[in-house]
């Protein structure tokens, strides 16, 4: 599921895309309860309802007028230049997952930016 909403942004026309990924959410967050039951436990119920929906979505902004579904796939689309899977850009992007340095090289070259300014050891 993908909804949009028209924003401004430092002054700026912008667009907000939220992208919700079900299946992931469910997922990660099982994976999460199996290893942190007691310390779900002691949660406050919104923080509860955090918990369940952290790991299923990211919000996009863009200055780009387009439908959700077409940023989706010019988004999405990049990962077929840099020849990982969209799944690899997505657990990276929510700091699940570090990319080797030869990924990290290709995504520092195709965004023309060094790898500092995209990485970071915190």
């Amino acid at each position: 599921m993908v909804l949009r909403k028209e924003i401004e942004l430092f002054g700026q026309k912008e667009y907000a895309y939220i992208y919700v990924d079900q299946y992931n959410a469910l997922k990660c967050f099982s994976d999460y309860l199996s290893e942190h039951e007691d310390e779900y436990a002691e949660l406050k119920v919104k923080d509860k309802d955090w918990m369940t929906v952290k790991f299923g979505y990211f919000v996009l902004v863009s200055n780009l007028d387009l439908s959700p579904k077409d940023l989706l796939t010019e988004y999405f689309g990049r990962t077929d230049i840099l020849g990982v899977t969209r799944q690899t850009i997505i657990v990276i992007e929510n700091n699940k997952y570090d990319p080797t340095l030869e990924l990290a090289m290709k995504i520092s070259e195709y965004f023309e930016i060094s790898v500092n300014e995209i990485f970071s050891l915190k």
